[in-house]
């Protein structure tokens, strides 16, 4: 099964608050719900993008799911140099999920979906209503690319448009939700006061 790169090192500015620890339900925050799924899902690793901010309360926080933290003192170059960093630490041969904490609502239904069109060479990415989503899935061969070029890609789109693009087909809109504002929160979850 692919492994997981939780994308949890952005500083949270537009929310004013981390977006790891907003309450997913009343019993788990978005960073608890992610792990759980991903958990259930498969044995695969966890490795999660951290910044200097935020390591010390989500390493607390997920300390019983054997996460693996990766920490992003570079916080400035953007989302691609975060997955390159989670990139750099996964060894398996099953590819791996990229997944934003800002888009919590993942479940085993679509891990299983999307992880049925899998290919080494391909990614797969959900899609409602023809609008892409989250979170991606990579084949092995995107992976071992990026593994050893490491620098030689700036722009994750660009590298991605060399491949092939799988869709799965999703039913549930919130594949498309992208939390990071208190707005956005409350359309997500309005019965979150």
């Amino acid at each position: 099964m692919p492994d997981l790169i939780l994308l949890t090192s952005g500083n949270s500015s537009r929310m004013g608050t981390e977006k790891a620890f907003l309450p997913f339900s009343n019993n788990l925050t978005f960073i608890e719900h992610i792990l759980a799924c991903y958990s259930g899902f498969s044995k695969s690793k966890l490795f999660l993008v951290v910044n200097s901010q935020n390591y010390n309360d989500i390493k607390q926080k997920v300390s019983n799911c054997g996460a693996q933290l990766i920490l992003n003192d570079n916080i400035e170059k953007g989302r691609f140099h975060s997955i390159q960093l989670g990139i750099g630490k996964s060894a398996n041969s099953d590819g791996v999920f990229i997944q934003n904490i800002d888009n919590p609502f993942v479940n085993h239904s679509l891990l299983k979906g999307m992880s049925s069109l899998y290919d080494p060479n391909a990614f797969v990415v959900p899609q409602f209503q023809n609008k892409n989503g989250h979170p991606l899935l990579l084949g092995n061969e995107l992976v071992r690319v990026l593994k050893e070029n490491a620098t030689a890609y700036s722009d994750f789109k660009i590298f991605l448009n060399r491949y092939e693009k799988r869709f799965f087909v999703s039913e549930q809109e919130s594949v498309l939700a992208n939390i990071n504002s208190p707005q956005e929160y409350q359309k997500w979850f309005p019965q979150m006061r």
